[in-house]
């Protein structure tokens, strides 16, 4: 009998029941939040809004450069697969990249400055890319000859 009182104090499960039996249940409060002088203020306006800063003049190459992130992260896309990859997805990727290409062949002249040198920098990048895996069995063959066009025409470093 002795020995059974024993093995059930070492028991971890008999000494868990015991302290929750001795121990009290605490009071459940919730904090409060403290007020000073009256309600809370509004929360402080950090960025304008597109509508606040008016509209950008007609032709502004800014509408169009979009175009340049949707380049940049589809041609890291395809440097991730390096040529491989499912071909609907590599396909698809690459006409992206081509409709891109187009859209900001069409914004270049517009640029000067650094700008330019950013778009032509993409530019280059996906040339490189393009020397490195060429494209072949276009779905849309106009529009990559003509995207190819624009690569070629962007000068050498």
């Amino acid at each position: 009998m002795r020995q059974g009182r024993l093995a059930r104090a070492a028991d971890p499960c008999v000494r868990l029941q015991t302290r929750m039996r001795d121990c009290k249940p605490k009071k459940e409060t919730k904090q409060q939040l403290k007020r000073i002088d009256g309600p809370p203020k509004p929360p402080t306006k950090v960025a304008l809004d597109s509508d606040e800063l008016g509209a950008l003049p007609g032709g502004h190459p800014l509408e169009d450069l979009v175009a340049l992130t949707h380049a940049h992260s589809t041609y890291f896309e395809l440097m991730t697969l390096t040529g491989g990859g499912r071909r609907l997805k590599r396909e698809s990727l690459e006409l992206s990249l081509d409709r891109n290409i187009v859209l900001l062949g069409r914004v270049i002249p517009k640029l000067e400055g650094k700008l330019l040198e950013i778009v032509t920098g993409v530019l280059r990048d996906i040339r490189d890319y393009r020397r490195e895996f060429p494209r072949t069995d276009a779905s849309n063959q106009q529009q990559a000859d003509h995207a190819q066009k624009i690569l070629n025409e962007i000068p050498e470093v």
